[in-house]
């Protein structure tokens, strides 16, 4: 009896280890890395929104005057192939944009983008942001018309660029 839970609890302490190795070094994969601006133009990032949403924070590693170059789309049937798409019927959305300074909370640029596919709005910083100051975007969906619902959705493209 004592040889067969002299096993068990072998047992038990392996499995225990195996499993704490592979959630450890699985942390890794799973966080978030910091994420600079400082080339004079950065990649086109796409997000789905629903409702609103605050980017991850960016660091700033070019102190110069910031513009964010932004496309939205809306979530609905004609526009996109997502399955839980708005009906056709929705009026139009416009997204609020506010970029802020994270450990402060100031207000350094904002915006109301409208619905479109053919053009872009560019959204630039009131003032020349500093090197290592870290900005996050703000997006909120809201209906440009009657809203229908609760919550609007909204395909939105966008990349920095500084000048």
């Amino acid at each position: 009896m004592q040889k067969c839970k002299s096993k068990f609890i072998r047992f038990i302490s392996c499995l225990t280890l195996i499993t704490a190795m592979i959630f450890a070094s699985s942390v890794p994969s799973l966080a978030a890395g910091r994420e600079d601006w400082g080339a004079d133009y950065g990649p086109w990032e796409k997000m789905r929104i629903t409702n609103n949403n605050t980017t991850l924070p960016k660091t700033i590693k070019k102190a110069n005057t910031l513009y964010i170059d932004m496309f939205v789309q809306a979530c609905k049937q004609g526009y996109c192939s997502c399955s839980d798409r708005e009906p056709a019927s929705y009026s139009s959305v416009k997204v609020h944009v506010i970029l802020r300074n994270v450990d402060t909370k100031e207000v350094v640029g904002e915006d109301w983008v409208p619905e479109t596919s053919a053009f872009s709005r560019t959204i630039k910083t009131t003032r020349p942001l500093r090197y290592n100051e870290r900005i996050e975007l703000f997006t909120d969906v809201c209906s440009a018309g009657s809203a229908p619902g609760p919550y609007r959705k909204a395909h939105i493209e966008y990349r920095y660029r500084f000048k």
